[in-house]
């Protein structure tokens, strides 16, 4: 039995199984739908990207077969948005990415490497995460209401899984693999830097990579984390202690881009941005609802 407003309808059990078969193809088309039409925008901006239309629809079907192929922690439009804005940037600077798991993200964003002629550096210990400090073990993510939790080993992607997977289904010429903890290798590497996407998990390894990189980055670079949605990492990009001077701060703090739909019914996702230095390109005098003097600069 189950109530349509204020009708009832007695099922027999023998309707039981088809009404919940239909019930669940219902809501999968819904959901399906809902995903495509909170796309839309996503894919328009991706298509504006000044690239030939069969190169970016090449690379569209590359990058869907690839989180088909490859297991990766980021989603396939977290990692079209990312794509997008790496396609978009005119500073110069190579691509850095911290932490790569299995190399799903690697492959894709090695794909869009080729397309803008950067170079691409993989760091990862290859060995998962080192042992946390006793407050980086418990994460919270407070859109979920969720205490995520990290131990040692955590996230292991193996050198010969994630360079297979970059090579069979990446760009590997435009490749350089770095192994090690990121306070081993980071403090050394000098190249100028345009983007950089930070999937480093723990706070203590996200600061040292804002750290080693913030100071190589042009102005204008962008960088990315995949634990914008996480309180201990947000607070990182508007702690004054770690920046020296004004921080930062991080669009989609504590609750992620608003990119796909949520269980709370709001939109987000794990990732984040920051930019170095952005060109401010309008002065809005807020004067009232409807009263605004904007001055282009």
């Amino acid at each position: 039995m189950y109530c349509a407003g204020r009708h009832f309808l007695i099922l027999k059990p023998s309707q039981w199984t088809t009404s919940c078969s239909h019930g669940y193809v219902c809501y999968t088309m819904g959901a399906v739908l809902i995903r495509l039409a909170c796309s839309l925008p996503l894919l328009r901006a991706y298509l504006a990207v000044p690239l030939p239309l069969t190169q970016k629809l090449l690379l569209l079907y590359r990058m869907v077969r690839n989180k088909r192929k490859i297991v990766s922690a980021t989603g396939f439009f977290e990692q079209l948005v990312m794509i997008t804005a790496l396609l978009k940037l005119k500073v110069p600077g190579v691509v850095v990415e911290c932490g790569t798991y299995q190399g799903g993200s690697a492959a894709n964003l090695s794909l869009a490497c080729e397309l803008t002629n950067r170079k691409l550096f993989i760091f990862d210990s290859f060995q998962g995460l080192p042992e946390p400090e006793k407050p980086d073990r418990e994460h919270t993510v407070l859109v979920a209401c969720e205490i995520h939790v990290y131990k040692r080993g955590d996230w292991h992607g193996t050198f010969d899984l994630v360079k297979a997977n970059v090579t069979r289904y990446g760009s590997p010429e435009v490749c350089e693999f770095v192994r090690g903890y990121f306070e081993n290798t980071l403090p050394s590497f000098a190249e100028r830097i345009g983007f950089v996407f930070c999937d480093a998990d723990l706070k203590e390894s996200v600061r040292t990579c804002l750290r080693c990189l913030w100071p190589l980055m042009s102005d204008g670079g962008i960088f990315f984390t995949h634990e914008a949605h996480h309180l201990e990492i947000g607070q990182l990009f508007f702690d004054e202690a770690l920046w020296n001077t004004t921080p930062p701060g991080l669009v989609g703090a504590c609750c992620g881009l608003g990119i796909t739909p949520q269980p709370d019914g709001f939109m987000g996702s794990c990732i984040g941005y920051t930019i170095k230095n952005p060109e401010i390109r309008v002065v809005s005098q807020e004067i009232g609802v409807s009263e605004r003097v904007k001055v282009a600069l």
